[in-house]
């Protein structure tokens, strides 16, 4: 049955060309668009493992550093409740808050004011003391409510925003505790400060881990409090960075209301960011790094663009090809028909020049002789057309299509030297075969006294060829148009881009051809 379909259903070669080409650039794009989402979603995902694992050791990182620096705040507040706010500033008690120091991270200080905001004692000593009383560090520990609890009151440090030592002038943010009494009562806070590049540089660190996973360094790194959203801490780090708040981050009523929570999701800004922030558990603190979209796909990007270009490629080579291969088909379908049509014609031909040659001749030796002879030309013709890797001129084409029927009166043929290259005379040759068949069998050579006149003259980029039979039978125009006829009219203007005029007058057939010289015609 399917053998059977398949002998019924025949298409042709232009519409296997188009459906295959179809068919390959449908499943070209298709790969192509499942390759690039592929590759989308594998780049987000990775963004998403690189960002969460990243704010996940900044989460560690700080909580490790800031555990350090409220260690130091608490061995102070332990010193002053066991030698009281008075002795602070003897010298014993400075050389010890000297050691504290030395156990901050980084360049760091620690300073104990009254519940004034006046400097009691510092390490290292300030030359000119100063008040913090107008510090916003200083003014929420002093205002913040509390119910007496004892030593509970130390369980809450309080961070406050960054801003300039009083001493070298850099940057740092202090971390501060209050000094109450049992009662409650404020009289006094210790504040330890560390500076903001130490954090840049602990941020720095890991942010070189982070390109290291070709990532670029268009990320953001960053620690904020939950109070208010303002930056604490930022890698890059500029002074531009001071005024930033997350408050109105999707994240920040999340992570600021609870501790030890994450977030990862995107952020719209001027440019859509995927972040991934923590709340530290235990500070008031969250934690963030941001990365542009465009960084998080610009890899699947750039090997989206490149894939796409070669489908292009691959696809217009494969429409070159279908096209080519349409062409060569037609070409071999005309080949074809004609083989077919020329092995009728010579078997027709065969059979005609014997009846020419019996009539012509009065003995057995000389029709053997006549018959041989015009055999032998319908065979020089065809190696003539077979040869034509040269040159190959008119006026032989001409001749050697008319010798078998050719009589000393029945034909004529004139014309200035022209030379054909080999397409355009095998074209040519076709056309004249088929010219020279039909008025042999139909028309002026189809009986005596009948006349074929062949001329070609050449003017400014044209050759024009007439042939014109006389004397032959009443032509009558056929009622369709044959292989023969089509050949004469289409072969030599497909190929050659020619124009063929063939009339069918009653007194005779009339063809009149013009090659271009572009198409290899009077050379």
């Amino acid at each position: 049955m399917i053998r059977s379909l398949l002998n019924y259903v025949r298409p042709s070669i232009k519409t296997l060309s188009i459906g295959g080409l179809i068919l390959a650039s449908t499943i070209i794009i298709t790969g192509l668009v499942a390759w690039t989402l592929s590759d989308f979603s594998d780049a987000l995902a990775g963004a998403e493992t690189i960002v969460s694992s990243t704010a996940m050791a900044m989460d560690t990182v700080a909580s490790n550093t800031l555990q350090a620096v409220d260690g130091v705040l608490e061995s102070a507040l332990d010193r002053i409740d066991e030698r009281g706010m008075a002795n602070l500033p003897s010298e014993l008690e400075r050389e010890k808050l000297g050691r504290f120091v030395r156990r901050l991270p980084g360049t760091g200080a620690i300073y104990i004011v009254d519940d004034a905001g006046n400097v009691i004692a510092t390490a290292p000593p300030l030359r000119n003391p100063s008040t913090v009383g107008d510090r916003e560090w200083f003014l929420s520990l002093k205002d913040e409510r509390v119910e007496p609890a004892g030593r509970a009151f130390r369980r809450f440090p309080y961070v406050g925003r960054p801003q300039r030592g009083d001493t070298a002038g850099n940057l740092f943010f202090p971390v501060a505790r209050s000094i109450r009494r049992l009662d409650g009562a404020f009289i006094g806070a210790v504040q330890a400060g560390v500076e903001v590049a130490f954090f840049a540089q602990v941020f720095e660190a890991l942010d070189a881990g982070f390109r290291s996973l070709q990532v670029r360094s268009n990320e953001k790194l960053g620690m904020y409090r939950t109070k208010d959203g303002a930056v604490v801490a930022t890698f890059p780090m500029t002074e531009a960075h001071l005024g930033e708040s997350v408050a109105a981050s999707p994240y920040f009523s999340l992570l600021a209301n609870s501790e030890g929570q994450s977030w990862t999701g995107w952020t719209e800004d001027v440019e859509r960011h995927l972040v991934s922030a923590r709340s530290l558990r235990g500070w008031p603190l969250i934690v963030s790094i941001s990365l542009p979209e465009s960084e998080v796909y610009s890899v699947a990007r750039t090997r989206s663009l490149w894939r796409s270009l070669v489908a292009l490629m691959t696809i217009a080579g494969l429409s070159v090809f279908a096209v080519l291969a349409n062409r060569q088909a037609k070409r071999e379908t005309v080949i074809m028909g004609e083989l077919e049509h020329r092995v009728k014609n010579t078997l027709a031909l065969v059979a005609s020049v014997i009846e020419r040659a019996r009539d012509d001749t009065r003995s057995i030796d000389e029709f053997v002789s006549s018959l041989r002879s015009r055999i032998q030309a319908m065979a020089a013709t065809q190696t003539l057309l077979s040869q034509s890797h040269r040159s190959v001129s008119v006026a032989d084409l001409v001749r050697i299509e008319l010798r078998p029927y050719a009589t000393r009166t029945n034909t004529g043929v004139d014309g200035p030297p022209v030379y054909l290259l080999p397409a355009a005379s095998y074209a040519l040759g076709m056309v004249l075969h088929e010219l020279a068949t039909n008025a042999a069998k139909y028309g002026a050579l189809s009986q005596p006294g009948g006349h074929v006149s062949v001329r070609w003259r050449q003017t400014a980029g044209t050759l024009r060829i007439e042939w014109i039979e006389t004397g032959g039978p009443r032509v009558v125009a056929p009622a369709r148009q044959g292989y023969g006829s089509t050949v004469i009219r289409d072969l030599l203007t497909y190929e050659m881009g020619g124009k063929v005029d063939l009339v069918f007058e009653s007194d005779g057939v009339r063809c009149t051809i013009e090659l271009p010289a572009s198409s290899g015609a009077g050379i």
